[in-house]
Parts: C-alpha cells; structure tokens; sequence
C-alpha cells in the first residue's frame, strides 16, 4: 500500500487550515469564557485554542472523534473538553452570550419576547441514541425540536427518538426545568399555545 505525504509550506498560517478554525477575533470573545480558572489544581498543558479549532471541525464536518485529523490534538484530549464544558453548562453560556452579542449589534432587544418552534424529523444510522418511527413524514430515525428567536438563532433543542408527537416535544422544550435562561419567552409562547 502507497503512503501518502503531505508538505506543509512552512509560510502557512496554522491557525487557518481549515474554514471551521477560530480567527484571533473570534477566539477574542469565546477563549475567556474557557480559559481555566484561577486556583490551585494542575495547570493546563493543552492549547484550549486547538481544542475549540478542533471541536468546531468535528461540528462542522460531522465526523467520529476518533476520526480528527492527526494535525488536530489527540481526540481524547478533545473528547474531554467538549464532554466537561457541554457537562457544566460552558457551551450553553457561549451560545446565550453570542445570541445577545448579535441580537444587539441588529438592533434589538438582547434578550428575544418571542421564540419560534419547529420539528425536524431525520434518518439517522445504526450507532446509538433512540430511534423511532415517524409516520407522518415516513422516516425511522431521530426528531429535533428547535426553538429559535426572530432572527433564527438559537434558544433550545431538544433531540429524541422520531415517534414522539411536536406536542409532546414541544411540551418538553416548555418546560420550566428544561429552559432554565428563557423564563420570558416561555411565558410568551405559553400564551401563544393557549390561544
């Protein structure tokens, strides 16, 4: 079997090999939010800037973590990451200070007084989650319940096996132990759902 190589010119700028990798601005807002805290404890040896370069390849291209390019960290260092700030609520807060940051510079309200549902069912493979059949739309699979503001950005998801009802998903997505930052809109859209 032939093996591959791959000449990297020495000009290039490792932080741009790929479109889902950060630029100094962007790693600007998000890197304080995963900088580590002050304390005593062991000290990070990992680049965290390679860590959310090589988490937002994973998002964007759908890859298995095992299968992240040998030029990303190794995929446990990785894996670790997302899996502790997905756990403690980090990614959630990234995305609330985001959605603020541009529903402000639009010239609205940072916090949105109207949300929007909607449910996609999709195929999904064989590997994990629950899966079930949704008959409306003939699909075996997964159902994501999405709540977004006017602008299309987004407050919550819900993602469950394709059998359940919108109603029952949206029911989920309404309730108060579920959506923990969007008290307002949940008033909102339960007076929607009323009338």
């Amino acid at each position: 079997m032939a093996t591959r190589r791959y000449n990297i010119p020495i000009h290039q700028n490792v932080s741009t090999r790929y479109a889902s990798d950060l630029n100094d601005q962007e790693f600007a807002i998000i890197g304080p939010h995963v900088a580590q805290k002050d304390g005593s404890g062991k000290k990070r040896t990992v680049d965290i800037r390679g860590v959310l370069n090589a988490v937002f390849y994973r998002i964007r291209t759908g890859c298995q973590w095992r299968m992240l390019p040998s030029d990303f960290l190794a995929w446990s260092h990785v894996w670790y990451y997302y899996r502790t700030w997905r756990s403690d609520g980090t990614l959630e807060r990234i995305n609330a200070l985001l959605r603020r940051d541009l529903r402000s510079k639009a010239g609205r309200d940072p916090e949105p007084s109207v949300a929007i549902m909607d449910s996609q069912s999709i195929e999904s493979t064989e590997m994990g989650g629950e899966k079930g059949f949704d008959p409306h739309k003939q699909i075996k699979g997964r159902k994501r319940h999405l709540m977004t503001d006017t602008l299309g950005l987004v407050l919550f998801v819900v993602v469950c096996a394709a059998c359940i009802p919108d109603s029952d998903g949206a029911e989920y997505i309404l309730n108060e132990n579920s959506v923990r930052l969007f008290s307002s809109v949940v008033v909102d859209c339960r007076a929607a759902v009323l009338l």
